[in-house]
């Protein structure tokens, strides 16, 4: 038997031909296929829900982070915005895409952060045509736009 830790995990999440939305978009399809197994009922409603959440962290050197704004709470914080699509049968939220994103700020502190904090963050080198540098650029992109592509892509 081999052995295996969180290593292991850990280099399977920062290998970047690893296509997620792939991943996810298969795992769903075969949710799908056993989806009478977990509905409630055949009148159950199904739908798609699209949330955007806030992610927070802690550390400012964390690659892409910003400061966020919580609109309950009314106030900013580390972290990300998470943008999830999800496919609810009436007793299960089974998610089916997902894109992180930061904030920008104002000119003067730009997502949030002084210019010696972002150069302090960490910067992991890609190859402009990979899947993580394609994801890595959708961090600036608009919520939007990216839930109406990913409407599209369903």
């Amino acid at each position: 038997m081999g052995q295996y830790g969180k290593d292991s995990y850990y280099q399977i999440l920062a290998n970047q031909k690893i296509n997620w939305r792939v991943f996810i978009a298969q795992f769903v399809k075969q949710y799908l296929l056993k989806d009478e197994f977990f509905t409630p009922s055949q009148d159950a409603i199904r739908c798609l829900i699209f949330d955007d959440t806030d992610l927070s962290k802690t550390g400012k050197t964390i690659e892409g982070i910003s400061k966020i704004y919580n609109h309950v709470s009314k106030t900013c914080h580390l972290g990300f915005k998470l943008l999830v699509a999800g496919y609810w049968n009436g007793s299960l939220f089974i998610p089916v895409d997902f894109s992180l994103h930061r904030e920008s700020k104002t000119a003067k502190l730009k997502y949030g952060l002084t210019a010696k904090q972002r150069k302090l963050q960490k910067k992991t080198p890609r190859y402009c045509k990979t899947i993580a540098a394609k994801r890595y650029q959708e961090l600036n992109k608009k919520k939007t736009d990216l839930l109406v592509k990913c409407f599209q892509d369903l």
